[in-house]
């Protein structure tokens, strides 16, 4: 008799627990893909401010009349400090480079004056169409690329943010480490008031009524039955 209460508990607490160990563990994932999806965001909300504080004036000097090719390119050129300057102050926050690149895929101006005038790479220049910022990964970097337009709706150039890999990897690890604990969190308090629900709903009143049984059987008409 005792084995047959205990694998009915055993059972139902097994079959619930199955159950909440899906459900957990699906929202477990599905909060750690939108808090990355959240982090891949916040890289592209960086990298546009990053280019509007970069490229104020050029954009600014181009809409108010300086649109020669010639001009632009001066302008360009003019914002290669600022973009040292940023770079300087971003590179402790996992900031690798800031490249401007022309409609050619060429880096006319970077953080590191050395690779001025040296065409980007091939994955670079693939994303150099897009009308939104965009992001891809590539070796031990995470590049975001934002496109700079002008009033009129010219495109000026695109400034490339790089993103230390190994930062952004720590960061969503320790997303994933955070949602995995709250994930056993929430398990484990759900299989102790599953526990609990079983002892009193289910296994208490059984061995009453095995206790009151097997004083019956032993003589004690008049012992109540629970």
């Amino acid at each position: 008799m005792p084995s047959t209460k205990y694998s009915l508990a055993t059972r139902l607490m097994i079959l619930i627990g199955l159950v909440l160990f899906a459900v957990f563990g699906a929202s477990s994932y599905l909060n750690y893909r939108h808090l990355q999806l959240q982090y891949a965001d916040s890289l592209r909300w960086r990298a546009d401010a990053l280019a509007r504080e970069a490229l104020a004036n050029t954009i600014s000097s181009y809409d108010k009349g300086m649109t020669s090719s010639k001009d632009v390119r001066r302008l360009l050129r003019a914002a290669a400090p600022k973009c040292a300057d940023l770079y300087a102050r971003n590179s402790d926050k996992g900031v690798t480079h800031l490249t401007l690149i022309n409609a050619n895929g060429v880096a006319i101006a970077r953080n590191h004056k050395v690779e001025w005038n040296k065409p980007v790479s091939t994955a670079m220049r693939r994303h150099l169409t897009e009308k939104r910022t965009t992001a891809f990964s590539q070796g031990d970097a995470y590049h975001v690329l934002a496109p700079i337009v002008a009033a009129d709706g010219t495109r000026l150039c695109t400034l490339a943010v790089g993103f230390s890999k190994l930062k952004v990897d720590e960061r969503a690890m320790r997303l994933l480490l955070a949602s995995v604990a709250l994930w056993a969190i929430c398990l484990l308090l759900s299989f102790l008031t599953i526990y609990l629900t079983v002892h009193v709903v289910v296994t208490r009143p059984i061995q009453d009524l095995i206790h009151s049984t097997e004083a019956i059987a032993h003589g004690e008409l008049e012992h109540p039955i629970s």
